[in-house]
Formats: structure tokens, C-alpha cells, sequence
């Protein structure tokens, strides 16, 4: 992976939620617990789900044009009249002047080494002298006018275009605008959205563009919270116990009921990232997808040493969709336990309600939701 690799998976949160949610965690299981299995997946993770357009008919993405809009649309850190040397003198010229701080903790370099795909800080350089210098947009901003209706979005945790962007975009453009920003989203508004609020915001725009000021934006500010990894734990002795509300059940079997529906938490977390209907366990065992709303595990390890199998199963739609969990868990020196668990998918401050059965009797009680990201 290397340290290029970690500068892709910091830059591709912008539009990845999975990796807010567990790039932390995974940090700090390597550099605490020496564990380097949690980020070398979610890096696996970024190539196969983040990195997946490459390949894709052009029906679909164009990495071409992509590459020819970045080169020729997109102001670039050197004249792309001059020749790839001349380019690249200045774009180091350039760099020269940044404080060394600009992209703490990384360097100026690591940055910038990024996969180009992302930021085409270098990847123009080689790209032919344009035959027709001829700029995107004609004339000076601000280019539309005031009467035109310009409704802009934004995620609140978008740094690719980030909020903070906004007033001079709005200044370039003119027009009459009005911008909304979605608490708790990445990049792209309304693509994939599982709440229905960007999308309904798009099409009340569309459907009466006069209307821009009355627009109910009510929405964007309630989008569910990111709900992040706790930790990833490197023995069952770390898991943090279910809390219990009522029965009866050792501190050993509420870590191991606790640790068997973070299991089911991570499973479904990685859903849309898998290849196919098929996962690996984090430590061993499988996940395989028997339709959009139901998985199953079979000695699945995300706890090194525990093993889990079952069922998870999701229903409702929107922020209302609910996780159900049956699981078998199984531990070394424990009795093996029946475990269920309930959770909603989204929001940051959801709990799961928990029920183990095991050889120390049953107990129901509850504890933090294990990790939900919006897709």
C-alpha cells in the first residue's frame, strides 16, 4: 500500500463514506495494535469499488474524456502551450512556494503523487498542445444573468468541492442562486442517494425553477450522521460487552454476543464493495450475498478467534431501514452462543438491542450500533 496509498484512501473519502467511517479504526489498529489487516482492506476495498469505472463501456464512465476535460477545461499549474519540460519546471516552481505544511502529514510530494485519476496535478503533462487555443467558457464571469434560477449542492464532507468553495463559484456563475448543503454527505448530491432528498430537491427544482427561494431544503440539514468503527478489536478480551438490561450472562458472553454483531455490522457494511456475492472474513471464514437484503456468514471473523455464522437480513427503505441479525458466535474456552441482534442502518447515535443465549443462562441489553454507511 505504501504512503501514496494511504494519501488515496484520504482524498477518495470525498466521495467514499465507507472510508470515513473506518479509516480511523483501521489507523489505529496498526499503529496501537500492530494489526495491518483493517487498512489494507479498506485499500483493497478503494480498488475494487472506488477505482471500479475503469474498464466500464463508455456508456457508462469515459476515463478519455474525463482525461481530456481535466486537461483541456481545467486550469492546470503550467501552460499547456509550453512544451512537457517547460511544463514541468513550472509545476515544480510552482510546489517551491507551498508551506511545508500545506498537506500535513503528508509532504508536498506524497500528495501530489496521488492517483491522477483524482487530481491531475501531473498527468497533463505529456498531453499534445491543443491546435485550437480556445478557451471552455467565453467571456468573463460572471457568465449567466441575474434572472437565471441556479440551484448548487453540496455535501458538508465533500473536499473535493467543498462547501467552503461556494461564494466564489456562485460569483463566477451570476444568476440568481441558491446553495444547499447536505449535513453528513460526500461527493455528488442525489446519485445513489438512499434518503430521496437530494433527488427531491433536484426534481421540485426542475419541475418549477421560479420557485428556487421557496424550495423546501428542510431535508439536507437531517441527513443521518456517519456511523463510524468504534475500534477493531485484536482479541475478544478488547470488544466492549453488550450492555446488559436484564438475564443472566458472564462478562465473557456479552463481549462475545457484542463481538458477533459487530461482526454483522462489518459484513453488511462491505456489501456494495465486494466482487460478486462473495466476501472474505477480515480473519477467516465468508460472506455471501443471497439477494440485495440478506447475507450469510459462515464462521466470518472480524474478532481474531471469533467465529460467527447466520444471517443478516435488512428491511424497510430510506433512514428506516432496519438490520436483523442470527447469528451462532463461537469463542475458544466459551460454550457456544445463540445471538440476535436489531439495529437501525443509519445514524450515528443508533443502539443495538441484543439478546445472547449461551451456557451462563439468556440476557437481553443493548449497545452501540455497529457501523452504518449510506450508499
Amino acid at each position: 500500500m505504501g504512503v501514496v496509498g494511504l494519501v488515496n484512501l484520504v482524498s477518495d473519502s470525498a466521495e467514499d463514506p465507507a472510508i470515513y467511517a473506518a479509516l480511523d479504526a483501521a489507523a489505529r489498529a496498526l499503529l496501537d495494535g500492530r494489526q495491518p489487516a483493517p487498512l489494507l482492506r479498506l485499500y483493497a476495498s478503494r480498488l475494487a469499488f472506488d477505482e471500479a469505472y475503469f474498464g466500464v463501456p463508455v456508456s457508462q464512465y469515459s476515463v478519455e474524456l474525463y482525461m481530456a476535460v481535466s486537461c483541456l477545461d481545467y486550469p492546470q499549474l503550467y501552460p499547456l502551450s509550453a512544451s512537457p519540460a517547460r511544463r514541468l519546471a513550472d509545476l515544480r516552481a510552482a510546489e517551491t512556494t507551498l508551506p511545508a505544511s500545506t498537506f500535513a502529514p503528508f509532504t508536498t510530494a506524497q500528495w501530489l503523487a496521488m492517483d491522477q485519476n483524482t487530481e491531475n496535478y501531473t498527468a497533463c503533462l505529456d498531453w499534445p498542445r491543443p491546435l485550437i487555443a480556445q478557451p471552455p467558457v467565453p467571456g468573463s464571469p460572471p457568465f449567466l444573468p441575474r434572472s437565471m434560477p441556479v440551484l448548487i449542492l453540496g455535501g458538508a464532507l465533500d473536499t473535493w468541492t467543498p462547501p467552503a468553495g461556494v461564494p466564489e463559484v456562485q460569483a463566477e456563475l451570476g444568476g440568481h442562486s441558491r446553495f444547499v448543503e447536505f449535513a453528513n454527505e460526500t461527493h455528488v448530491i442525489g446519485e445513489g442517494d438512499p434518503y430521496g432528498c437530494g433527488a427531491s430537491i433536484i426534481q421540485a427544482f426542475v419541475t418549477d425553477p421560479a420557485a428556487l427561494d421557496q424550495l423546501n431544503t428542510s431535508c439536507a440539514a437531517a441527513i443521518p450522521s456517519i456511523r463510524a468503527v468504534g475500534a477493531f478489536a485484536s482479541t475478544l478480551r478488547s470488544v466492549p460487552p453488550v450492555t446488559r438490561i436484564s438475564g443472566r450472562a458472564t462478562l465473557a458472553d456479552l463481549k462475545l454476543a457484542a463481538a458477533a454483531v459487530q461482526t454483522a455490522g462489518d459484513a453488511w457494511s462491505r456489501y456494495v464493495s465486494i466482487t460478486g456475492t462473495h466476501d472474505s472474513g477480515l480473519y477467516g471464514g465468508s460472506v455471501t450475498a443471497v439477494n440485495g437484503y440478506r447475507l450469510t456468514l459462515a464462521d466470518d471473523e472480524l474478532v481474531p478467534g471469533v467465529r460467527v455464522s447466520g444471517s443478516v437480513t435488512v428491511t424497510g427503505s430510506g433512514e428506516n431501514m432496519i438490520v436483523t441479525a442470527v447469528l451462532a458466535a463461537k469463542a475458544a474456552g466459551l460454550a457456544p452462543a445463540r445471538v440476535t441482534g436489531s439495529w437501525r442502518l443509519y445514524g450515528g447515535s443508533a443502539r443495538a438491542a441484543v439478546t445472547i443465549a449461551s451456557g451462563s443462562g439468556t440476557a437481553a441489553g443493548s449497545m452501540p450500533a455497529p457501523e452504518g454507511v449510506p450508499y
